[in-house]
């Protein structure tokens, strides 16, 4: 398994090894520019993973791979939704944590805010989607998600998760700076993350 995106932060620990942080926030599979540009019937990224990476005689290796979300899941809208344009909204290919997965995976590591003997806590910030729900009434939204993720060194596993309620790493959005995804008949903005 490998993983694409952009390096943020890079930290070496007395232990021998390279640690970095690599996120894939947005519509492109090696990017992260933390918007969502076209979100009907398309793909979306919001994952991450800790790299820990050894030196070789030759150079250096990745050893070990945590929080790297690799498949894809749909995210379905209900009803047969259509936006302002009459254009249908349908689905996402998201390779984003599932909510039930969010304690064992990154949406988007930025960086190092603390180093411990064998402890890295990290600003983890990404996001999940929720699309229209025309039964309901409810619209779509985005879900951001700023936390500290707390990795275990000795067992190279999350080890805590503490989410930020009033505090932003990045302004992860969708074009035009909306959290919602508007539909006809879906004006409930009601939305709780799925």
């Amino acid at each position: 398994m490998g993983v694409a995106g952009t390096i943020n932060d890079i930290v070496i620990l007395y232990d021998g090894y390279v640690y970095a942080l690599v996120s894939n926030v947005g519509n492109s599979a090696t990017g992260s520019d933390d918007t969502f540009y076209n979100f009907h019937d398309c793909k979306v990224y919001s994952r991450g993973a800790l790299l820990k990476i050894a030196g070789t005689d030759y150079g250096f290796e990745v050893e070990d791979i945590l929080g790297w979300t690799n498949s894809m899941r749909t995210i379905n809208s209900v009803g047969n939704p259509q936006n302002a344009a009459g254009s249908s909204i349908g689905s996402l290919e998201a390779y984003i944590p599932a909510l039930k997965e969010n304690n064992q995976k990154f949406y988007g590591p930025r960086r190092f805010v603390a180093i411990k003997p064998k402890e890295l806590a990290i600003a983890d910030c990404g996001a999940n989607f929720v699309l229209p729900n025309k039964t309901t009434g409810k619209s779509g939204k985005l879900f951001a998600h700023n936390r500290v993720v707390n990795v275990n060194l000795y067992n190279f596993a999350i080890d805590s998760i503490v989410d930020l309620e009033n505090i932003k790493f990045s302004n992860v959005c969708l074009s035009g700076n909306s959290m919602y995804i508007s539909a006809d008949y879906c004006t409930d903005t009601n939305v709780t993350e799925e």
